[in-house]
């Protein structure tokens, strides 16, 4: 019984191990994301402003 016991617990700290590891590549992807849409809004925004400081020809 003992050994079925230290079998799952294993089981358990590998599962919890994993976990931890998505939960970090889950957050570099958030921050990933979040730098990448700041640049993208920032282009953006500098893109707009050009093109509003052009006015119509």
């Amino acid at each position: 019984m003992k050994k079925v016991i230290d079998e799952m617990t294993c089981e358990l700290d590998a599962l919890s191990a994993v976990r931890q590891t998505n939960r970090d590549s889950y957050r570099r992807q958030l921050y990933l994301f979040d730098c990448l849409s700041l640049m993208v809004w920032a282009g953006m925004e500098g893109a707009e402003d050009s093109t509003r400081e052009k006015g119509p020809q």
